[in-house]
């Protein structure tokens, strides 16, 4: 199959394991022997342009031309016989999925968070869930400033998904939407997708480590240091907690109150932003991982990457966590900001040999089941091929001569 596959990276300062899901993709579809191409456009580019230029861009988020002509050009060079988007906002713009129809080729779209029904993309305000906007006027956003904190960016955010909610963008350009989760697929179709085109298949590993199931008797976090990552209650279930060494690894807007925090408790070790290897690594040798999100997380790369290791994880029963993380299979909940409930749920596993060897294990055998190379390579050749039939089959795109 030939398959053209599209991401639009964010920019530096904003990292996302979105771009990590594209590489391993492509990876496993080429190592499948499919012939794959791909589009890849740079949000760093935003911050190159003038004033002028930015300004445009927030009406240009809503369909950009010149994200349709770079979408008509790839089209052309690869014949694909279907286009597999991660991100097009906002400078290849929902215009890339119009290139796509013109030229016959069928679109699927991997939804990496809540964008197409809220303009912040995360269901998420002030600390708390919030779906003011889901399936109704967008407004709200604008008000909150909701997107990066700022009105003038949240009024394009807010444009771009009243603008395609009201042209029938995501039931009529769009063969196939992939949610990563239960959860988050009923919150999407919540928002308005049409379900009958939507599947669920979770993001893949294509190069997943050995697990090691024993550990090194510390406790790890991975990842974006934020509010909605629920850094402030692991900062505090840590605190109460000083017999455990943890580790953190990541970056964000809550670094500093990190650093200071580790500066200051013994039983922290702060170390950054690292290369993945090593983080993964780290995640060998945890005994467990903490995931203490407070917003409808889809589907957190860590929880995958631990899984792969054979390390149990305690989580939030919240979101995709709901979904990834089995209580008593392959780790533990506990409620959203309740440190209590997370200490409580760390000082458990750390002390009960029995109950981590079966978790690690459930952990790993979890991996194999739902986010390791083989079955991730069936499922979305699935979603390929249910895209191409409620198409109508490949298009002139992919049939004429190259």
């Amino acid at each position: 199959m030939r398959v053209l596959v599209v991401h639009e990276r964010y920019q530096s300062n904003q990292p996302s394991g979105e771009l990590g899901v594209f590489q391993d993709e492509v990876a496993v579809l080429r190592r499948a022997g499919h012939e794959v191409h791909t589009l890849v456009a740079d949000n760093d580019a935003i911050a190159h342009m003038t004033p002028l230029g930015r300004a445009a861009l927030a009406v240009a988020a809503i369909w950009n031309p010149a994200g349709h002509r770079a979408m008509r050009d790839a089209l052309t060079a690869a014949r694909p016989h279907v286009a597999h988007f991660h991100n097009t906002f906002p400078l290849l713009s929902p215009a890339a999925y119009d290139a796509c129809h013109a030229a016959g080729v069928p679109v699927v779209q991997t939804l990496h968070n809540y964008r197409t029904i809220c303009p912040a993309a995360s269901l998420y305000r002030d600390g708390v869930i919030c779906r003011d906007c889901v399936g109704g006027s967008t407004l709200p956003a604008i008000r909150h400033a909701c997107y990066r904190g700022s009105r003038a960016t949240s009024a394009s955010a807010a444009a771009m998904v009243a603008w395609h909610r009201s042209a029938g963008t995501w039931s009529r350009k769009v063969e196939l939407f992939i949610a990563l989760t239960k959860t988050s697929y009923a919150e999407l179709v919540r928002g308005g997708l049409p379900a009958s085109r939507m599947a669920i298949k979770p993001n893949l590993m294509v190069d997943p480590p050995e697990p090691r199931f024993d550990d090194d008797g510390y406790v790890i976090y991975a990842g974006r240091l934020s509010e909605e990552k629920g850094v402030h209650v692991l900062l505090e279930a840590i605190r109460a907690l000083p017999e455990i060494p943890f580790r953190i690894y990541g970056a964000g807007p809550l670094t500093e109150l990190v650093a200071q925090a580790a500066a200051t408790t013994p039983n922290l070790s702060f170390l950054g932003r690292r290369p993945q290897r090593e983080c993964i690594e780290a995640m060998r040798g945890a005994r467990l991982l903490l995931q203490a999100s407070t917003w409808l997380e889809p589907c957190p790369m860590t929880v995958r990457e631990a899984f792969a290791c054979g390390t149990p994880v305690v989580a939030t029963a919240i979101g995709g966590l709901t979904d990834m993380v089995e209580p008593d299979v392959n780790g533990l909940h506990c409620a959203p900001n309740d440190a209590k409930g997370l200490a409580a749920a760390v000082r458990r596993l750390m002390a009960d040999d029995l109950l981590h060897g079966r978790l690690a294990r459930g952990a790993r055998a979890t991996f194999e089941r739902d986010y390791a190379p083989e079955p991730g390579l069936a499922a979305l050749m699935a979603c390929y091929e249910r895209a191409i039939r409620s198409y109508g089959g490949p298009g002139p795109a992919a049939t004429a001569d190259r």
